[in-house]
């Protein structure tokens, strides 16, 4: 399944999603100062199945991968929203996919990370990093 398809056809102007559009619809393209806006890239949004889309999501919320770059953002955006088509809910954050951060880095680097010290897996306000992939 092509998820930035998905995303392109069923999104409406009308739902807390649409506001990820720009994002989404532009992931591909890059601005140069001589000859505008180019499409540069080719990136690809594809999953086999939910599960394939759950590892994917769980990646992305690695410690190691809390530089988000604008296909990681896409990424993001798009899986939460296929999640919120087909009804998932994150128990430990029951917000995220129906109203998912304007930026990612703040759900991978600050509300799992504050959820984490609100249940005490901290040490004096450190998270470890064990703590952080569990």
């Amino acid at each position: 399944m092509d998820l930035r398809k998905f995303y392109l056809e069923n999104v409406s102007q009308q739902e807390y999603y649409y506001n990820f559009y720009d994002v989404v619809e532009s992931v591909n393209k890059t601005y140069n100062i001589f000859e505008g806006i180019q499409e540069t890239h080719n990136y690809k949004f594809l999953v086999d199945n939910i599960d394939d889309a759950i590892e994917k999501f769980k990646y992305l919320c690695q410690p190691e991968n809390e530089s988000h770059n604008n296909e990681d953002r896409c990424w993001f955006y798009l899986l939460l929203f296929y999640f919120n088509k087909c009804g998932y809910i994150i128990e430990e954050f029951p917000r995220v996919i129906e109203h998912p951060p304007t930026d990612s880095f703040d759900f991978v680097n600050k509300e799992i990370r504050n959820k984490l010290i609100a249940e005490g897996k901290d040490d004096n306000g450190t998270v470890r990093y064990k703590e952080l992939r569990n």
